[in-house]
């Protein structure tokens, strides 16, 4: 189980457990107890740092994994476009233009005024966006 999996279960289980604290906090408020309440509202306030927790533990991974696909992606980018820049920037040099030849930053300043095609995450990467949470935003108004 990859470390993303074991997180995302770790929060699934912590948004459980807050869900069933929101309830006894609800059920203890409609009572005539205000000990009662006040534990339940205790324990729930426990259970939503839990929760945040597992959550923040998800993001984190989440975010580094993107982090890590942009890296490798810059890698590749280094290792094609240079030589390619290259032989662009010696052609036109060779080619007499008139003018100043192309400089490197130039060709690319001109290849990134084009519209980039899509990007499609694969069947096997994480989520792209933050991982959304319910319960987290309820215990935000129940608290």
């Amino acid at each position: 189980m990859s470390s993303y999996a074991k997180a995302l279960k770790e929060h699934q289980a912590a948004e459980k457990a807050l869900a069933a604290a929101l309830e006894r906090l609800a059920a203890a408020r409609g009572g005539n107890d205000p000990a009662r309440a006040v534990a339940a509202r205790l324990a729930a306030i426990e259970a939503e740092k839990a929760a945040s927790k597992t959550w923040e533990a998800v993001e984190q991974l989440r975010r580094l994994h993107w982090q890590r696909r942009a890296s490798d992606a810059e890698q590749r980018l280094h290792m094609a476009a240079l030589p390619l820049i290259a032989e662009t920037v010696q052609y036109r040099k060779w080619s007499c233009l008139p003018g100043l030849p192309p400089t490197a930053f130039e060709v690319v300043r001109h290849l990134i005024a084009q519209p980039l095609p899509p990007v499609v995450a694969s069947k096997d990467d994480l989520p792209a966006d933050s991982l959304d949470s319910e319960i987290l935003d309820k215990a935000d108004d129940e608290i």
